[in-house]
Formats: C-alpha cells, structure tokens, sequence
C-alpha cells in the first residue's frame, strides 16, 4: 500500500473529529508487516471520549477511500493493555511531543498499576 495514505488519515480524523490530540498508527502497517489483506489499526486521542458511532463512521470513510478494513480505535476508553500496545509499538502520525510524552507515562504507570494488581491476584492463586 502507498504510505502517502497517512496524510489522509490525519486530515480525516482532526477535520471529522474535535479536539483531537494524538493519532497513531499501529499494528502491521505501523511495522512494515502489512499484506494486501491486512487492515488498518489507528488510535486516536482526543480531549473527551468520542462517540461511538462517530468513531465507526470515520472508520468506515477512511475503510472506502483505502479499499481496506480499518480498526479506529478511542485511546480514552480502550484498555490499558491496548493502550500500552499502541505506545510502544505504534507510530504517532499526529500530536504534539508533549502530549506523545505525557500520554506515554500516563499509560505505562497506568500498566504498572495493572501488573502490581495481576501479582497480587496471580500469588493470592497459586499460595492458595
């Protein structure tokens, strides 16, 4: 797929959605192992929670205009796993180096408090 796509992407979502933040790009596309049939995994951050239609409306106009699945994901309601997954291994296309940064560690402690809290329940398990 011609990577001139992510232009597109950025343009769609800051004029279609408000106050967005950040837009990143994740998965295969993201990391170069994309097929033809692979789709599109964007993550977008905005100001407040972006509704859910309108989150698969934009989805569905960008999965037209690329001939490809898209995954439109909301970084302010998705889990913490995601969200982590989306830090470390996507790429941002749009937002500001100190939202990226204060996003980023946002998540990771927000990552930390989940691994802390699996500990404690994995041990509680396994020590009966």
């Amino acid at each position: 797929m011609n990577r001139n796509f992510k232009p597109i992407i950025v343009k769609h979502l800051t004029s279609t959605l408000d106050n967005v933040k950040l837009i990143y790009l994740f998965g295969s596309m993201s990391n170069g192992s994309d097929r033809y049939s692979s789709d599109i995994d964007i993550a977008v951050l905005c100001n407040e929670p972006v509704d859910k239609l309108m989150l698969w409306n934009c989805a569905q106009d960008l999965a037209i205009q690329f001939g490809r699945d898209v995954d439109l994901i909301d970084l302010t309601s998705c889990s913490t796993v995601l969200a982590m997954q989306v830090t470390q291994t996507g790429e941002l296309l749009y937002g500001s180096e100190p939202d990226d940064f204060r996003f980023n560690l946002k998540t990771m402690s927000m990552y930390q408090r989940l691994q802390e809290e699996r500990k404690l329940i994995v041990d509680s398990f396994y020590l009966g």
